[in-house]
C-alpha cells in the first residue's frame, strides 16, 4: 500500500538507469553537460537528446555510439576513463533498452506551476505575512525548470547552488535559509534582513535582471513589497550574482585592499611588524600561478583573512626563496571568512586594487579549460568547493638552512612548522565546511561539482526549444509559431530554435529577449490596466486634457531610461515605472538597452539646483514628445514623482488609449 507503480518500468531498470546517469555525469558532463562551456554537442544530462533512434544511445542496440566511444577509448578524453566494470554497466543499461532515470520523479513529482500559479503563491504568502514585514519578503523562482522537464537532481542543485550563495553575500552570523512555498519547492521566499540586505541591494539586484515580464496581477505584491518585480530567477541570480560587479556590489567590497582590510578591521602591518596573529608559506609551484607563490594568513574577529602574493616570474627580486620577507607581487587573491563562517573572495593587482578577472599570464583556473580566466566570486567558490586547500610549504626549509640571510630568524618565525600550518588550514577548512552543512548544502567531490558553478555554466550554456519556451511561460509550439510567423524575430537568430535540437546561444537570447515578450505579446494589453488605473487615480486630482499631449507614433512600443547625471540611477526610476499603474496602462515595455527602445527618457540635474528634468523622445529621430521637471532633494525621491508624471504623460499619449 502507498507504493507508487512506475510505469511498467521494473525498480531495477530505475536501479540500472541512476548507475548509468551516475557514470554519465561524472564522466561525460564536464564536455556534454547542458551547462557545459566545452559543449560538444551531444547533451548527457537530457535523456531525451540522449536516447532514440538516431541518437547517441539506441535502446538495444550494441552498435550505439556511446558504446563505440568507451569502449575504444575514443572518450572520455584525457586520463580519466571508464573501468571494465562501469563499461559493462553502461552496456547493459543500453542493451536493456535503456530505461529512463526520470521515470519516477515524473511520477511522483507534483505538477509544475504556471506563472499565473506561481503569482498566486507569492500573493497568498505576503498576505498572510505581517505587515510590517511585507516590505522586506522577496522571492526566487525555478517554475520555469520545472516546466522545462529537468530532473528533480537538477533542482536540487538549483537550491543548493541559492542558499550557498545568499549566504556567501551575507554579513549576518546566523545562516539563513529561503522558505520553500509550494510543494514543488520551486517558489522561495527570503527575507532581506536576514542576509544584512536593504530595499537598495535588492533594486540593484532587480536593474540589471533582464527577464521581468510585468503583468496586471503583480500588482499587488509590487505593492506590499515595493519591489519592481515579482520574483528573480533562481538560475538568473545564481550565475549573475556570483559574478562581477553585482558579487562586488552586494558584498559591499570596496575598491582596494587597504580599504577591505578597513572593514574587516585587520592591521596586517602591525600583525607582520609584531610577528603576531600572522603566518606565511610559499609554494614553488602552485595550482593556479604560472610562477612561485606566497600566502599569508591574518587572524580575523570572523575567522581567517587569507592572501595569495604572485607573481609574473620566479627570478630576480620576485624569487621568494630569495626574498621572503620583502614580496613584490603583481597581483593576489585574498579569501576571508565572512561572520557566518562562509568564505569571500578579492582579486587585486600589484598596487592593491580590486579586479574583476585575474590576469591569465599571472594565475589561471585549471577547471576551465575552454575558459581558464579566473573570475572573482564564482571561479573562487568553485576552485575552494571544500574551503582552503591544504599544501606542503617550500620556503621554511630553504631558509632554515641559509645562515647568510638577512633577517633569517625573523623569516622563520613568520614561515612556521608545517605542522603548524595543517592544523590552521584544517581549522580554516572546518570553519567553511561547517557554514555549508549547516546551510543545508554538501562538500563536493571536486570543484566541477561546485553548486554555485555548475549553476551558472547551465545557466551560460546555449538554451533547447523547450528551456526557451518555459523561460517565456509559453508551450514550445506556441514559441515556434510566433517565431515562423514573425520575420523580424527569425532574422535576429531566432530561426535557430525552429530546427530539430536547435539551441539558442545565452547572450543572443537574453539580447533580444523583449523582442520576444512584444512578439509574443506577452505583457498584457493596455486595456487590462483600466481598473488599476481607476484605482490609482481614485486619490489624484484629474489629469491634463488629453488634447494638449502630443501623440506618440503608433510602432513606439519600448522605453529605455538614460541620465546625464551622476546623482542619478536609472534603475530607481525603472523600479518606479514598473509598479506604476498608468505607464502599465500605456502598454509600453521597459527595456534596459537604449539600442532595443523606441523612446528615451533622459533625465538631468541642472548644476547647483535640485531640479531633476526630464525629456521623452523618439530614439531614432531624436523628436521630444514631452518634458517637464521636479524638484526633490535627492534622485530616488526624484525617481518617486518622475514615475508618476511620466507614467500618466506615456498613459495619455498612446494612440487609442481612453
Amino acid at each position: 500500500a502507498g507504493e507508487i507503480t512506475l510505469l511498467g518500468q521494473p525498480s531495477g531498470d530505475l536501479e540500472l538507469a541512476r548507475n548509468a546517469q551516475a557514470g554519465l555525469t561524472r564522466y561525460c558532463s564536464p564536455c556534454h553537460g547542458r551547462g557545459s562551456p566545452a559543449f560538444k554537442g551531444v547533451i548527457v544530462d537530457d535523456y531525451r537528446q540522449l536516447v532514440g533512434p538516431d541518437k547517441a544511445v539506441v535502446p538495444g542496440s550494441a552498435d550505439s555510439r556511446l558504446l563505440k566511444m568507451v569502449r575504444t577509448g575514443a572518450m572520455p578524453q584525457g586520463s580519466a576513463k571508464l573501468s571494465d566494470e562501469e563499461i559493462r554497466l553502461l552496456t547493459d543499461w543500453v542493451m536493456r533498452g535503456a530505461p529512463s532515470w526520470e521515470t519516477e520523479a515524473k511520477a511522483s513529482r507534483p505538477a509544475a506551476l504556471t506563472e499565473t500559479q506561481v503569482i498566486r503563491l507569492i500573493e497568498s504568502d505576503l498576505v498572510r505575512a505581517p505587515e510590517r514585514d511585507q516590505r522586506f519578503l522577496r522571492y526566487f523562482s525555478l517554475a520555469h525548470l520545472d516546466n522545462a522537464g529537468v530532473t528533480e537532481a537538477e533542482l536540487d542543485r538549483q537550491r543548493e547552488a541559492l542558499v550557498k550563495l545568499l549566504n556567501s553575500l551575507s554579513w549576518r552570523r546566523a545562516i539563513s535559509k529561503p522558505r520553500t512555498l509550494d510543494a514543488t519547492g520551486t517558489v522561495l521566499r527570503i527575507d532581506l534582513r536576514d542576509f544584512d540586505w536593504d530595499e537598495a541591494i535588492w533594486n540593484r539586484i532587480v536593474g540589471a535582471y533582464p527577464y521581468a515580464i510585468t503583468r496586471p496581477d503583480q500588482r499587488l505584491i509590487l505593492d506590499l513589497t515595493g519591489s519592481p518585480v515579482a520574483y528573480v530567477r533562481v538560475d538568473w541570480f545564481v550565475a549573475t550574482a556570483s559574478v562581477p560587479p553585482l558579487y562586488h556590489e552586494i558584498l559591499g567590497l570596496p575598491a582596494s585592499v587597504t580599504d577591505l582590510e578597513r572593514l574587516l578591521d585587520l592591521d596586517t602591518a602591525r600583525n607582520l611588524r609584531q610577528e603576531k596573529f600572522v603566518v606565511r608559506a610559499g609554494v614553488r609551484n602552485s595550482g593556479v600561478s604560472r610562477n612561485n607563490r606566497a600566502l599569508e594568513r591574518h587572524e580575523t574577529r570572523q575567522g581567517a583573512y587569507w592572501r595569495s602574493y604572485d607573481f609574473t616570474s620566479s627570478t630576480g627580486p620576485q624569487n621568494i626563496f630569495e626574498n621572503p620577507l620583502d614580496l613584490h607581487p603583481a597581483g593576489g587573491e585574498i579569501i576571508f571568512n565572512l561572520p557566518n563562517g562562509m568564505q569571500a573572495y578579492f582579486l587585486a593587482n600589484g598596487r592593491g586594487n580590486r579586479l574583476d578577472r585575474a590576469p591569465t599570464e599571472i594565475v589561471f583556473d585549471r577547471n576551465e579549460p575552454d575558459r581558464s580566466e579566473i573570475v572573482n566570486g564564482r571561479s573562487c567558490m568553485s576552485c575552494h568547493f571544500a574551503g582552503m586547500k591544504t599544501f606542503r610549504d617550500d620556503v621554511r626549509n630553504v631558509i632554515s638552512g641559509q645562515a647568510s640571510l638577512p633577517d633569517r630568524d625573523r623569516a622563520l618565525a613568520l614561515y612556521v612548522e608545517q605542522g603548524q600550518l595543517d592544523r590552521l588550514l584544517d581549522e580554516d577548512a572546518a570553519r567553511f565546511r561547517h557554514a555549508v552543512t549547516e546551510a543545508g548544502g554538501r562538500i563536493p567531490e571536486d570543484p566541477r561539482s561546485e553548486p554555485v558553478g555548475a549553476v551558472g555554466r547551465r545557466f551560460e550554456a546555449p538554451l533547447g526549444t523547450e528551456l526557451a519556451a518555459a523561460e517565456l511561460g509559453v508551450q514550445p509550439a506556441a514559441l515556434r509559431a510566433g517565431i515562423e510567423g514573425n520575420t523580424r524575430l527569425s532574422s535576429l537568430g531566432f530561426g535557430q530554435l525552429l530546427i530539430e535540437n536547435g539551441t539558442i546561444k545565452r547572450d543572443l537570447w537574453q539580447e533580444h529577449f523583449p523582442d520576444l515578450v512584444r512578439a509574443l505579446a506577452l505583457v498584457e494589453p493596455p486595456s487590462s490596466f483600466r481598473a488599476l488605473r481607476a484605482e490609482a487615480q481614485s486619490d489624484r486630482s484629474a489629469p491634463p486634457p488629453r488634447a494638449s499631449q502630443p501623440e506618440l507614433p503608433r510602432a513606439s512600443r519600448a522605453l529605455a531610461i538614460t541620465t546625464r547625471t551622476v546623482w542619478f540611477k536609472t534603475g530607481d526610476l525603472e523600479g518606479e515605472l514598473v509598479a506604476n499603474a498608468d505607464f502599465h496602462e500605456s502598454g509600453i515595455l521597459l527595456v534596459q538597452r537604449a539600442a532595443l527602445a523606441d523612446l528615451l527618457v533622459t533625465v538631468d540635474r541642472p548644476a547647483l539646483t535640485f531640479d531633476w528634468t526630464y525629456t521623452i523622445s523618439e530614439r531614432k529621430t531624436s523628436v521630444v514628445f514631452a518634458a517637464g521637471k521636479t524638484t526633490a532633494p535627492d534622485g530616488r525621491s526624484a525617481a518617486r514623482q518622475l514615475a508618476r508624471e511620466i507614467g500618466l504623460r506615456l498613459r495619455n499619449a498612446v494612440p487609442g488609449q481612453p
